[in-house]
C-alpha cells in the first residue's frame, strides 16, 4: 500500500483504470492542502498506532478524524469503474 503525506495526494487514485494493472493495493491520502505541522502530527499518530496494534484500520482512524485522510482500496476502485461500464 501507499501512504501519501502530501497535499491532495488522493488525486493519485484518479489515475486508476480497469484496463491497466494497479500499482498499489491501497492508498491513504487526503484531498486537502496540509501544513507541515499537520502532516507531522497525523503521520506520527498513524504509524504509532499501526506499530502498536498492527491494525491498518485502527491506524487509519487516527488520520481520518482531523484532516480528512481517505482510504482507497484498488479492488473497490476496480469494482466501481467496472460497474459503470
Amino acid at each position: 500500500g501507499i501512504v501519501l503525506a502530501t497535499c491532495v495526494g488522493f488525486e493519485f487514485a484518479n489515475q486508476m483504470s480497469i484496463s491497466k494493472p494497479s500499482i498499489f493495493h491501497f492508498l491513504i491520502a487526503t484531498r486537502k492542502a496540509l501544513g507541515a505541522n499537520a502532516v507531522e502530527k497525523q503521520m506520527l499518530l498513524f504509524y504509532e498506532t499501526l506499530f502498536r496494534t498492527p491494525s491498518l484500520n485502527d491506524a487509519q482512524t487516527q488520520l481520518t478524524q482531523t484532516y480528512d485522510f481517505q482510504f482507497f482500496a484498488a479492488h473497490i476502485g476496480f469494482l466501481v469503474q467496472f460497474s459503470s461500464i
